[in-house]
């Protein structure tokens, strides 16, 4: 399970908002290393909430050969086709009716009908993130695989174990997943 966080944006109490500057992160639930993103430089203030996008994008997907979370090295590139994978979600599933019950999910694609580029916001309730020259607050957010498969498109391992291009089933996995983001706490 891999997915790409970008043009994250948090916004203060006062409905001021911080665009975090050039930040493309790749998400992967195999490496724990991944699963911190630390920002720098964030003007004191109370947060409430933070945006993001969840994939690449379409000033990056055609920018050329790339370094770090972007690097095609990290699998998460589509050679083939250019463009950056947005999520990524592979495994085995005994519905599966693919060889070796694979399940393979590559989401992706920028522009048109098919985008999978989704914007997803978390809120933070009633605590808010304190940053402050001294302070750096730590705020957790969890992402659910199993929104791939359900609201507002029900999806079937069954039916489909495979999908790898951009067309209207990738796009419904793209609505799918647009809310798999879910806040958890603040710790300031």
């Amino acid at each position: 399970f891999k997915f790409y966080l970008s043009n994250i944006k948090l916004t203060t109490d006062n409905n001021t908002t911080y665009s975090v500057p050039d930040g493309y992160y790749l998400i992967d639930a195999a490496s724990t290393s991944s699963w911190a993103i630390n920002l720098t430089n964030v003007p004191s203030g109370h947060y409430t909430s933070a945006t993001f996008l969840i994939g690449v994008d379409s000033a990056r997907n055609v920018s050329g050969s790339q370094t770090g979370a972007l690097d095609p090295a990290n699998g998460m590139f589509w050679t083939w086709s250019t463009g950056y994978i947005m999520a990524k979600l592979e495994g085995n599933s005994p519905q599966s009716t693919a060889a070796q019950n694979n399940v393979t999910y590559h989401i992706g694609g920028f522009t048109g009908v098919n985008s999978a580029l989704r914007t997803a916001s978390v809120n933070f309730g009633s605590t808010h993130a304190i940053v402050s020259s001294t302070a750096n607050p730590q705020v957790n957010i969890v992402a659910d695989a199993s929104e791939f498969f359900k609201t507002p498109n029900t999806l079937s391992i069954a039916t489909t174990s495979f999908q790898m291009s951009v067309n209207a089933t990738s796009k419904a996995i793209a609505d799918n997943y647009s809310d798999m983001l879910k806040f958890v706490s603040v710790q300031n």
